[in-house]
């Protein structure tokens, strides 16, 4: 009888010591499992990765970097839209002041509800914003022009034809300009591509009387000149900003 408690004792202390030898194992993995978590996050393993909108996995770092990148562009636009914004709201209590003044100051509407004026105001506040709107472009349209005239006129000047320099034709380089399928505007580039084949042989030839001591030319352009612009004007209305921008 008692063989058998002691062979039952002994099963029942080797199952608790397996039990126990099995938990902590279990507890190892855990702690392992844990670390090595923080060894990734720490940078020791594999950083950290986020999903980005366009489905690309940056590391904390690389998300930062192109947050950075992306803010100076988003702050650029918000104050864009903020300026049309408030533009948009000056425009609209501009034209309600004026609608009211219009039907304030009107004799045949004098003696009228002001029910029936305040209606009036609603109606034509529409009218007076779309007026004012036309006048503003009307007037960067004429500042536009008056800009790409003064450039021509400096283009003129700039290629004046003496000495034997090529002149800028006005008239050759707007027909130009205006022909269907031309994608460039400017009309200094025009009028260098229309004539690239003299430009070039105008600046050789000044080479070779340099090198051979004969007198010295002006060139029919500084070194920037005869660099293609950056970009291009693609419409009328690029080459009179540009112009204007120029002043």
């Amino acid at each position: 009888m008692e063989t058998e408690d002691q062979e039952n004792g002994s099963e029942v202390e080797e199952s608790t010591t397996t039990e126990e030898t099995k938990g902590g194992e279990d507890n190892l993995k855990s702690k392992d499992t844990e670390q090595s978590n923080e060894d990734g996050e720490k940078g020791t393993g594999s950083p950290k990765l986020f999903k980005v909108p366009d489905g690309r996995e940056l590391t904390a770092e690389q998300v930062l970097e192109e947050y950075n990148k992306l803010l100076p562009e988003f702050t650029k636009r918000s104050q864009k839209l903020a300026d049309y914004d408030r533009q948009s709201q000056e425009a609209k209590a501009k034209a309600e002041t004026d609608a009211r003044k219009q039907v304030g100051d009107n004799e045949l509407l004098k003696d009228i509800d002001p029910s029936v004026k305040e209606a009036i105001v609603q109606i034509v506040k529409p009218l007076f914003e779309d007026y004012d709107k036309q006048k503003s472009e009307q007037a960067t349209r004429e500042k536009q022009d008056t800009a790409f005239e003064a450039e021509l006129t400096s283009l003129e000047a700039k290629y004046d034809g003496k000495e034997g320099r090529l002149k800028f034709d006005r008239a050759e380089v707007l027909k130009a300009l205006q022909e269907t399928g031309n994608r460039d505007f400017d009309p200094e580039s025009k009028f260098r591509k229309l004539h690239e084949k003299e430009l070039n042989d105008a600046l050789i030839n000044q080479a070779l009387k340099q090198k051979s001591g004969g007198s010295h030319l002006e060139t029919t352009g500084s070194e920037d000149d005869r660099k293609p612009s950056e970009k291009q004007p693609r419409t009328w209305s690029d080459a009179a900003k540009r112009a204007f921008s120029r002043l």
